[in-house]
């Protein structure tokens, strides 16, 4: 018994000085926890995009889909976008205001795109204008979301998407426990992520200091500075 606790104690603590590094590295980017979501009742369900795409809006989340499989969605019962204000010096995220919680008022389709108008606010009631476009762009999806006034824009993605890189300077083998910047100016439709569903992610606009924070259970935060993000899913 004493030489199986000893034994455990050792794994924990090897476990330990794995993660924690991880989890307490210094990256300079600010933990931007979502808020609350809300959906209009005439606006959630199913917006088709053709050819078997899909993007879809309930209070649980926007989830985006290829032939009714799920490739990509938000985090579970929290906002699917926030912002902020701020600036960002010698790669620290200087948060002034962040508007955390979402909501979509109205929604507009074409053959082959949605787009979700709200807002982003704060508990007060202050806010910013917010759209959410899904565009297919043949196998891929764009999505584009748009906050003018932000001075950063953050997509908060569900945990299960188990992130792994592809490059610049995110970890292949996971990003789990970290967030990092991103590194050598990828182009917006590079894909830099690897996930558990079946899909290849690109970070966008190019111009936009970009940052992936893994370090929360439950949600991988993509943040792009700026008043634009653009996220491109790519089927594998």
């Amino acid at each position: 018994m004493v030489a199986l606790l000893v034994a455990l104690t050792a794994t924990a603590l090897l476990a330990a000085s794995v993660l924690l590094p991880r989890v307490l590295a210094p990256s300079g980017i600010a933990d931007l926890a979502p808020g609350l979501f809300a959906v209009e009742r005439a606006h959630r369900g199913v917006a088709t995009l053709g050819e078997g795409a899909a993007v879809q809006a309930y209070s649980s989340g926007i989830a985006w889909s290829r032939d009714g499989e799920s490739i990509l969605r938000t985090v579970a019962s929290g906002a699917a976008v926030s912002a902020a204000t701020g600036s960002v010096r010698d790669d620290v995220e200087h948060i002034e205001h962040h508007y955390l919680d979402s909501e979509v008022t109205a929604l507009a389709q074409t053959a082959d795109s949605a787009t979700y108008r709200g807002r982003v606010h704060d508990a007060q009631g202050a806010g910013l204008p917010l759209t959410v476009t899904t565009t297919r762009r043949g196998a891929d999806l764009l999505v584009d979301v748009r906050v003018p006034g932000a001075d950063v824009v953050v997509l908060h993605l569900d945990g299960k998407v188990d992130p792994r890189g592809l490059g610049a300077g995110l970890d292949p083998d996971g990003l789990r426990g970290s967030s990092v910047w991103l590194t050598g100016d990828p182009a917006a439709d590079r894909p830099v992520i690897d996930t558990a569903r079946g899909a290849a992610i690109a970070i966008g606009p190019a111009q936009a200091r970009r940052a992936v924070d893994a370090r929360r259970f439950g949600r991988v935060d993509v943040h792009a500075w700026g008043d634009r993000l653009t996220v491109l899913v790519r089927p594998r």
